[in-house]
């Protein structure tokens, strides 16, 4: 199975991103559920840390162009909802158009990045790519034009601005901001007790971010597992 994604991985590469787009919103809102929980992807992995039912509430961090997305607001139904943030503008603005041109009323496309404080950050975006990550810049003194401001919050308060009185999973895959992330939930996780599903292979100091994760989510009293090397991802639930 590892090889045949490996495989079709590669024939999507060549394919226009727009018809690529199309073809993830069709297989992830219509493919069987059974067959999504099979594939050895980031989107399986997830569902591995918990499967959202009907009328959940997810908290999306890292929701890129929306893929992950698309999938929560097939899950949770109509009575559930979906928070997907994405800092990247350009990212973020093909998230908001997806989401509208498919009606997941289900979803709000927020525009900030989650950190362990509210406030003004710097982004560095990657040339030609939209991979980009929470960074402080060498020399803050010298203009870079690599670094763009971005608006951070922390998940504790995301919950008061959105007036959320549960939260049953939080995902995320942002780029090494995990530690940071998971500091700016603490209320959060101590009084809603959401599964936790991290993208957690981004390094720290030269190690995988998932060490660090481990210890925040084991002080908060949850269990927790790391797995799926290709795309390690560290789940967290409560008790």
């Amino acid at each position: 199975m590892l090889k045949f994604v490996n495989i079709t991985a590669k024939v999507l590469n060549y394919l226009p991103v727009n018809f690529k787009n199309i073809l993830f919103e069709v297989a992830l809102s219509y493919f069987p559920l059974w067959l999504i929980k099979m594939i050895p992807c980031s989107y399986s992995s997830y569902l591995k840390c918990y499967f959202p039912k009907k009328g959940d509430v997810v908290i999306d961090c890292g929701a890129n162009i929306g893929n992950c997305a698309i999938l929560f607001s097939r899950l949770v139904g109509k009575d559930g909802f979906v928070g997907a943030l994405e800092p990247l503008e350009e990212s973020f603005n093909i998230l908001k158009n997806r989401m509208k041109r498919l009606r997941r009323k289900n979803i709000i496309a927020i525009n900030k990045g989650v950190w362990n404080d509210t406030g003004i950050y710097l982004l560095k975006v990657f040339p030609n790519t939209i991979f980009c990550k929470i960074e402080k810049p060498t020399n803050p003194t010298v203009q870079n034009n690599n670094y763009i401001p971005i608006k951070c919050i922390t998940i504790d308060e995301l919950m008061d601005e959105l007036e959320l009185e549960r939260l049953d999973m939080i995902k995320m895959d942002i780029e090494g901001a995990e530690i940071e992330a998971l500091q700016g939930s603490e209320n959060t996780l101590r009084h809603y007790h959401p599964h936790v599903a991290v993208a957690s292979y981004h390094k720290r100091d030269n190690k995988p971010a998932y060490h660090e994760v481990e210890k925040i989510l084991c002080r908060q009293g949850y269990t927790v597992r790391t797995f799926f090397p290709p795309h390690l991802t560290t789940c967290g639930k409560k008790g």
